[in-house]
């Protein structure tokens, strides 16, 4: 059941997703592992109680498993409570300083703070000193600033208020390149269409 719900997160399909992980805990309610990947779905459903109710359990049935405070720091993120996020990623940080995802996690927070990027370069590189090739350096980047880009815009989103369409979005646009965050140069807009380039 469990790896069957890790595939369907993969294809998005987050209701039977749930269901598989529902299955696993009933038939084995003592893996930590399966808390914090239904977790993730009720992330995904912002039902953040829920998640943050999996995720202690999680740290109940194992507290040295960094992944689930990662998945912790993740889920206040998303409910825009910084320092409780703050102090869930530098948990996972001191459980497995050597772990990648525990610093990339940390490092993605930080960097989403804004002014704060030398402290997130910091957990970056010691992510990347656990790995050696060029691409794996890169697939560590990208996956970094991707998932920065998801809880930003998540952050933001609930900061606004008014209809959702690809107007507010495009309205959205000068936040992100509030404090020289990000370049970007608008080439096409309209009530249908938005066609840009991020330049940095």
């Amino acid at each position: 059941a469990m790896k069957r719900g890790i595939s369907r997160i993969s294809k998005r399909d987050h209701d039977k997703a749930m269901k598989d992980f529902d299955e696993a805990i009933r038939l084995d309610p003592n893996k930590s592992d399966y808390f914090v990947m239904r977790s993730a779905v009720w992330s995904t459903k912002k039902e953040y109680d829920k998640a943050i109710k999996d995720l202690d359990e999680a740290i109940r049935l194992d507290p040295t498993r960094a992944p689930s405070y990662s998945e912790m720091g993740f889920v206040q993120m998303a409910r825009g409570k910084k320092g409780e996020a703050e102090e869930a990623f530098k948990k996972a940080v001191a459980i497995a300083p050597r772990d990648v995802g525990s610093r990339l996690a940390y490092g993605t927070f930080l960097w989403s703070q804004g002014g704060r990027t030398a402290d997130a370069e910091a957990q970056f590189v010691e992510a990347l000193k656990q790995r050696t090739s060029v691409a794996e350096a890169q697939a560590i980047i990208g996956e970094s600033v991707r998932q920065a880009s998801i809880a930003q815009g998540q952050e933001m989103a609930q900061q606004f208020e008014g209809p959702t369409s690809l107007q507010s979005f495009a309205d959205l646009l000068p936040l992100w390149t509030m404090d020289d965050a990000l370049q970007m140069d608008v080439l096409h807009s309209s009530e249908t269409a938005l066609d840009f380039n991020i330049t940095r």
